[in-house]
């Protein structure tokens, strides 16, 4: 069976950048934020209750086959939270955007983290990353792909100074020159400009396509180097001055 995809006209239309998380799924360089739904955690007791309920019944038993149908319901369910919040997230960027920038992620080294192994996995990042790229090829939303060591969170997106104290358990900071960040929004500003240098503020961040929407391609941008800092300018109405 084949469906027609209808084109997505982004003449005009402004680009992005998308930090994914834990606490929230997904947040753009504009603030437009995204829940995580947290499927495993929802169900995981319901699932942990019924998985000790089919070990009690007797193998092929009419019971045991209804307990492990009840197991099979719940890891659907979950699959289907997972499902339908990347599918949300992904379709709203590339029918709404003319290019996202996202990060890529070391998911594999992540997940030896013991305390966010559980977490990452329900996150789904990998999959939400892989949507993106052929919903972008789909809509004509050109994906730019920056590499996992460029400092996103750490950099300021006003002065560029980078801040080495921030921890994961800081959700927002103050830079030195002054500028409230909210991490994920501050995040998504750096992955934007990373991308696309050459914007100056949330309401200008428009690039012009030459190319027919078929043609959108995912970019890959290179390895950061030292010093090696985009062009930063404050956007408007994003960041907050501090007095």
């Amino acid at each position: 069976m084949e469906t027609e995809i209808g084109e997505v006209d982004h003449q005009g239309k402004p680009v992005t950048g998308l930090d994914v998380g834990v606490k929230t799924l997904a947040v753009l360089s504009d603030g437009t934020a995204f829940e995580n739904p947290r499927a495993f955690y929802r169900l995981e007791k319901l699932l942990t209750r019924a998985q000790r309920q089919m070990a009690r019944k007797q193998k092929g038993s009419k019971r045991g086959q209804k307990a492990r149908l009840r197991v099979q319901h719940i890891h659907k369910r979950i699959a289907d939270l997972r499902a339908n919040a990347t599918h949300r997230v992904s379709s709203y960027v590339t029918k709404n955007y003319a290019g996202v920038a996202i990060e890529d992620l070391n998911v594999a080294g992540m997940l030896k983290n013991h305390h966010l192994a559980k977490s990452m996995t329900d996150a789904n990042f990998q999959e939400l990353h892989r949507q993106l790229k052929y919903k972008g090829q789909w809509y004509g939303c050109e994906v730019r792909q920056v590499d996992m060591f460029f400092p996103s969170s750490k950099l300021c997106s006003v002065c560029g100074r980078i801040n080495d104290n921030l921890t994961l358990a800081d959700r927002e900071w103050v830079c030195e020159c002054g500028a409230h960040h909210n991490r994920d929004v501050n995040a998504a500003i750096n992955l934007a400009k990373r991308c696309w240098p050459g914007v100056d503020g949330h309401c200008s961040l428009r690039v012009k396509r030459s190319k027919a929407p078929d043609e959108a391609r995912t970019t890959f941008v290179g390895r950061s180097k030292k010093g090696d800092l985009p062009n930063l300018a404050i956007l408007s109405g994003l960041v907050n001055q501090v007095p």
